[in-house]
């Protein structure tokens, strides 16, 4: 079974609509719409949240040989008889490493956020590639570029020979209130709009879409545990295995998905990259992350729509 069939099965198992099951992970229906056709694939934070809020595994998802959801279970070794006093012994060691390790968590985690959280943008590119080792995603290239009050998105999917322009152009202007996507049509060579002020439900929808974000910093803080509730809780996880303050990283591990996950952040504490390792399939998945925030590097950002070939 195949990601966009999963996607079908979960929605309809939950009797959710595309657009009420677009709404519980932050996207829109048409977004839904293309994941169930097999035009797109949901990205890695996309599907990190697929799997937090509707109880399936990463495996489940990204390996087509599953065709049901399926957890495993540990077991457990029972416990060799021995001293009293020795078990003891050892249980106080290790609650004193464990001790230890989950106070340099807290400090590196605490670290990381803080840093991230104090960086004001200017003007700035943010590109971000995602790729498979096994090639069973096609590489996708995601550029957003934000001057002032104006942003303009795009995706690009490499190897794509029918469709060598971008896939996807999503334009913002915030002062403006104007937000749309042009959706590349290789077959008329042209691009479509869409408008995307009318795929929110509500006027507080709409008013999140053009709030002006700190986006660099708010990407980095979607991949790191932000806030003193999620810190602490990720300071006590023993998942959260390995934590380096000098070289900016952490590592942690899924038992049920048999997966690990590296975040790396780059010397301004902004993500740079993030790899999901499967163990059992062999396959790493990798999301980059580059920057350029010069202040005053870029010209006016102009309206894509002016300059684009669009159906008639």
């Amino acid at each position: 079974m195949k990601l966009n069939e999963k996607l079908i099965k979960i929605r309809k198992e939950k009797g959710l609509s595309q657009e009420e099951f677009g709404n519980q992970i932050n996207v829109s229906r048409q977004a839904v719409s293309k994941w169930e056709t097999g035009e797109t694939t949901p990205d890695i934070k996309k599907i990190k949240e697929i799997v937090q809020k509707f109880n399936v595994t990463y495996e489940y998802l990204l390996n087509d040989e599953i065709e049901n959801k399926e957890e495993k279970q540990e077991k457990s070794e029972p416990i060799k008889k021995g001293s009293k006093k020795t078990i003891l012994k050892i249980a106080l060691i290790i609650l004193l490493l464990y001790g230890i390790t989950s106070i340099y968590k807290f400090v590196a985690f605490y670290t990381f956020y803080k840093k991230a959280d104090s960086f004001q943008e200017e003007n700035y590119s943010m590109f971000m590639e995602m790729k498979s080792s096994d090639n069973s995603i096609r590489p996708i290239t995601h550029t957003t570029t934000k001057v002032g009050n104006k942003k303009i998105e795009t995706d690009l999917i490499q190897g794509d020979e029918t469709s060598p322009k971008p896939k996807h152009i999503t334009y913002t202007d915030f002062n403006q209130k104007i937000c749309y996507q042009l959706s590349y049509d290789s077959s008329q060579n042209a691009y479509t709009y869409h408008d995307r002020t009318k795929d929110m439900v509500n006027e507080q929808e709409k008013e999140e879409l053009f709030k002006n974000h700190n986006l660099i910093k708010n990407q980095t803080l979607e991949n790191i545990p932000s806030g003193l509730k999620e810190i602490l809780l990720a300071s006590l996880d023993p998942r959260y295995y390995q934590v380096s303050i000098r070289n900016r990283y952490y590592k942690t591990i899924s038992i049920t998905d048999d997966a690990k996950t590296k975040v790396q952040l780059n010397k301004d504490y902004l993500i740079e990259e993030s790899n999901i390792k499967l163990e059992n399939q062999n396959r790493i998945i990798t999301t980059n992350y580059s920057y350029d925030y010069v202040q005053d590097h870029f010209k006016e950002l102009k309206n894509p729509i002016e300059s684009l070939p669009l159906h008639p």
